[in-house]
């Protein structure tokens, strides 16, 4: 018994030190919803910048229905820590503290928690439908019974279309990527994209941002070469840092404009690009998991080239490159009002 006490008081310890939990109540009176219990496992921590705008437009969707319910929350926080070890703990954490039956459906973001569920919700959660969003490289990843995925595909190639237009002398393409699970699922789709550009473009891949020779090649970029910046978290060492880090210190180096793929790159000296919102994938998710708890049938795969992305660019980055040559429905950052 003391042995088991002590087992228990161990996994919940690992809350602090590899997740958290928050538990929300909501609801007036109506049917859908009404009753139910949702679980969000979150891929990584609250403190990076696209989850946290994730849990908050599930949230506000959520509490937009109006319906009573009970949500839970959990962040796997993997940015920071994920070895097979860990993963472990995780699933020995959450069976301490759920069982099957407790949740009705469980909302999934990003990769890793998709696959976490794959190889554990039956035994976790039992039979219940998993809603997965922000999935990159779906043709790769594994399809179960009752799981419903929002493919991430930021507009690739609307952004570098984009720094085509604006740069017509250049001819070589440089594009940012550590080695992360996520990165690697990026470059799978960006190769398939870059497959169409390879006879005009040379291509070349930075992926490690340590070394000072990655950083006297973005120094030396001119006005021949496109710099794209996909994800940068970590070092090959694990170095680990924020969202803005490194588009910041790579927009301040480099000597020609930083196109960037999501919103959250934004603001640190990138220039902009055709970019996703965190948002959009949280309101979908909602949507789509209001379906399948009030009896309706959805997609098993879902993705809208058109709904996930819009043209947002620095106006004062713009200035600066001397580039005015954006779409009319393009959306400019820090422009003076006039």
């Amino acid at each position: 018994m003391y042995r088991k006490i002590i087992q228990i008081i161990g996994l919940l310890m690992v809350t602090l030190i590899i997740g958290m939990t928050s538990i929300y109540a909501f609801g007036l009176d109506d049917e859908g919803l009404k009753g139910q219990s949702v679980l969000v496992l979150h891929s990584y921590s609250e403190d990076f910048i696209w989850t946290r705008d994730l849990q908050e437009s599930i949230r506000e969707s959520f509490e937009s229905i109006q319906d009573p319910f009970t949500m839970r929350i959990e962040y796997m926080d993997s940015k920071n820590a994920y070895t097979d070890a860990i993963k472990e703990r995780l699933f020995d954490l959450y069976r301490t503290k759920y069982a099957p039956g407790d949740f009705d459906i469980v909302i999934a973001t990003d990769n890793i928690a998709y696959n976490f569920l794959v190889e554990y919700k039956e035994t976790l959660f039992g039979d219940i439908p998993v809603v997965a969003t922000g999935i990159n490289n779906t043709h790769l990843i594994e399809m179960k019974d009752r799981f419903y995925v929002i493919e991430e595909k930021p507009d690739y190639e609307a952004t570098i279309d984009l720094a085509i237009r604006q740069n017509p002398e250049a001819d070589d393409f440089y594009i940012i990527l550590d080695e992360t699970t996520t990165s690697q699922l990026v470059k799978a789709e960006l190769d398939q994209v870059l497959k169409g550009y390879k006879n005009d473009f040379k291509i070349t891949y930075i992926r490690d941002l340590s070394e000072s020779t990655a950083l006297d090649m973005i120094e030396g970029l001119d006005q021949t070469d496109i710099l794209l910046f996909g994800l940068y978290f970590t070092d090959p060492d694990g170095t680990a840092y924020t969202y803005y880090d490194k588009p910041r210190q790579v927009a301040q180096m480099a000597n020609t404009p930083v196109y960037v793929f999501w919103d959250f790159q934004l603001g640190w000296g990138t220039l902009g690009g055709k970019v996703a919102h965190a948002s959009v994938y949280g309101e979908r998710a909602v949507d789509n998991a209001e379906k399948l708890l009030s009896g309706r049938e959805i997609a098993e795969i879902y993705y809208d080239e058109g709904l996930f992305g819009e043209y947002i660019y620095d106006y004062e980055v713009s200035q600066r490159y001397n580039l005015s040559d954006f779409p009319k429905e393009a959306i400019a950052m820090n422009k003076p009002q006039t």
